[in-house]
Parts: C-alpha cells; sequence; structure tokens
C-alpha cells in the first residue's frame, strides 16, 4: 500500500466538525438501529473454509431495558446486549444463522445519541463458494427509527458476499453511523449537498451502488454522495442510506454495505470555522507519526456551545490519538484503522495525532 496515495483527503477528513444542536433529533421513538456494515477475513487455517465476520452496528445510546442492557465482559470490555421486534441476525446463506446477542462498544456519541460496537463470528463452510457463487451473508432485523423520511419503522436487510476462491478478505467500509450536512436555502435552484464513504484499504477497479433507487439519494461510482436536502421541511429531518461497495472480478460482483443516518440539519445552525488547518494532502511512513493540529470555533457561539470534531476512514495501518483539548475526544480503533473520533463535547480543539504503523497488506485477489 502506498501511504503517500493513502493518505490524500486525511486534512479534509479530519476537518469533519459538528456543532452541538439544542435537542437529541435522533431520540424519537420507534426503533433503535441506527448504523451497520459487515466485514470478513478468511482464517490462517488454509485447509479449511473458515472465515471471522464483524458485524459493526450502532443503536440509540438512551434506550435501555432487560433485554437491551449494558455489562462488563470477561476482559473488562463495555458490552452491550442487543435485541429487537426482530432480533438483529447474520444468516450465513448456507441454512445456517446465529443473533446478535452481544457487541463490544467501541465508540459513541452523548450528543448524537448513539453507541457502536463489534460481534466477531467464526463461520466454517462446506465448500469455498456457493457452487461458483458467492456466499451470501445478510444481516437483518427491526427496526429502523420513527421519523426518517424513508423506511420509518421498517425492517432492514444488508448483503455481503463471501468467495473464498477469489479473495482472502472482504473490503471495509469505514464511516461513522451519523453524516450531518446542512439543508439548503428553499431559494436555491440546487438542494443537494454531498459527502463522501470510504473504505480502509485502498482497491482499483470498484464502484458504489445505492441498495435501492431514491429520488432523493444519488451516489457516484467514487462514493460521493448526494443528498436532496429539500427532502426535509426547513426544520431539518433524517434519512437513512444503504449503500453496497463492490468489487468485479470474473464475471461477479463482491460486495459489502453499509447503512447510515444522514442528519440534515437547518440552515440556521451555526456552523464551525477552521483556522491553522493543515492542508489537502498529506504524507505518512510506516513508523514515523504525523503531528497535525486543527483549530476550530464557533462563531458568536455562547457559553454552551461546543464543537466536537470527528473522523472517518483512515488508511489500513493508520490510527489517531487526540494529545490535547478540555473533554476530549477519544479514540477506538480496531484492526489497525482508526474507527472514529467520537464527538463528544470539546471547548478547545483536540490535537489529533497520526501513526502510521507496521504496513498491513491490501486486499489480495487469488
Amino acid at each position: 500500500m502506498r501511504w503517500a496515495a493513502a493518505l490524500l483527503g486525511v486534512a479534509a477528513l479530519l476537518g469533519c466538525a459538528s456543532p452541538v444542536v439544542e435537542g437529541n433529533q435522533h431520540a424519537s421513538s420507534g426503533g433503535h438501529f441506527r448504523y451497520a456494515t459487515i466485514f470478513w477475513r478468511k482464517t490462517d487455517d488454509a485447509t479449511s473454509n473458515t472465515i471471522e465476520v464483524t458485524v459493526e452496528s450502532a443503536w440509540r445510546r438512551s434506550y435501555s431495558s432487560s433485554y437491551f442492557t449494558s455489562a462488563l465482559g470477561a476482559g473488562g470490555e463495555e458490552m452491550m446486549k442487543i435485541n429487537g421486534k426482530e432480533t438483529p441476525e447474520l444468516d450465513f446463506g448456507d441454512g445456517t444463522s446465529q443473533f446478535l446477542e452481544s457487541v463490544k462498544i467501541t465508540a459513541y456519541s452523548e450528543t448524537e445519541d448513539w453507541f457502536m460496537g463489534q460481534q466477531v463470528f467464526t463461520k466454517t463452510y462446506n465448500t469455498p463458494n456457493n457452487n461458483g457463487q458467492p456466499w451470501e451473508l445478510h444481516f437483518k432485523g427491526c427496526c429502523r427509527m420513527s421519523g426518517l423520511v424513508n423506511n420509518p419503522d421498517a425492517s432492514w436487510d444488508m448483503v455481503a458476499h463471501v468467495d473464498l476462491i477469489e479473495f482472502d478478505m472482504s473490503a471495509r467500509v469505514v464511516s461513522l453511523p451519523v453524516v450531518s450536512v446542512m439543508r439548503v436555502g428553499s431559494s436555491m435552484p440546487d438542494p443537494n449537498q454531498s459527502f463522501k464513504l470510504n473504505t480502509a484499504q485502498l482497491i482499483e477497479g470498484t464502484t458504489w451502488t445505492l441498495a435501492m433507487p431514491n429520488p432523493h439519494q444519488q451516489i457516484s461510482n467514487e462514493g460521493v454522495v448526494h443528498v436532496n436536502t429539500h427532502a426535509v421541511p426547513e426544520e431539518g429531518g433524517t434519512m437513512h442510506l444503504l449503500a453496497y461497495f463492490s468489487i468485479e472480478k470474473n464475471g461477479h460482483s463482491h460486495k459489502v454495505p453499509v447503512d447510515i443516518l444522514i442528519m440534515i440539519t437547518p440552515l440556521s445552525t451555526p456552523q464551525p470555522q477552521f483556522i491553522d488547518f493543515p492542508g489537502a494532502a498529506l504524507t505518512a511512513r510506516p513508523g514515523f507519526p504525523v503531528d497535525i493540529d486543527i483549530k476550530g470555533y464557533q462563531p458568536q457561539a455562547g457559553a454552551e456551545q461546543y464543537v466536537g470534531f470527528t473522523v472517518g476512514a483512515l488508511p489500513d495501518g493508520a490510527h489517531l490519538s487526540t494529545v490535547r483539548g478540555e473533554h476530549p475526544a477519544f479514540l477506538a480503533p480496531q484492526r489497525g484503522a482508526a474507527r472514529a473520533l467520537v464527538p463528544r463535547p470539546s471547548r478547545l480543539s483536540p490535537r489529533a495525532r497520526l501513526q502510521a504503523r507496521a504496513r498491513r497488506s491490501p486486499i489480495r485477489l487469488r
């Protein structure tokens, strides 16, 4: 993996600051599901068709019951027992399945009312693929939150492909559960706002697609999402997006999903400003830290206004740590790639340190 190329755009990702909006736009009634993605890798046992499947998911943080409660795992890690109207389930596509029962918490946001966690499943298939076609993993359950522009209170079902003849591992989508964009003024001719979805690896010959046509959402092959912000009223609103990252090989599409929330904030919401921004591109080498200072402030903000910093994708093998700031954000790395710099309130701009660790291999094609 070329780190110079891999780190293009990291500065832009680091600069995704979010104002704290009074009142929680996500604490509506309805389901607790917020976000999910699936990725997998083959185990070290070369003689078997065994994989480890990771389901990364996010849920409403403010809800708790005897069937939806936190605890400590055997190693002292925070765990969350998950349930729902339809118990979240991972269907392996060969007639077997397992329930999502308890996730290891990796990140959370008080402001946006979500926590994110992972559960890892081990699965051995009888054959490396399904008679020449990929095995289809389905992660499904119910329900989505009420008040969504699309599919409120509905169940979800997302698919990932497994073919152990073609691949040793899947791609991995790296995203925050909630992406915020500002609503464009009603008098403006172009109502769209854009953001980019990313993966942890640099892979050529790939495409992004939506799970189904949507008049308010479009996505380019490169993962740039265009959102019609006029789909919500002037006071703002929330929609979900289910997209697939696909690799084409030997006439087949091998894909992984991501299902996120898009929060469209009112035009009147104060937006943070940046100073001392580090520029558009950074270069890092394995084993050498790169220090990045990003300073943000809220224009005309009162004493209770905060600026939270978040970060999405980083190349495989890189991680972030916050080294300065009041109530600083914290990081939840997994498998060497940073997941999220969680948007906890911070009066001072945190100083993010990018550490390029040992080089990791990209996805191998057989």
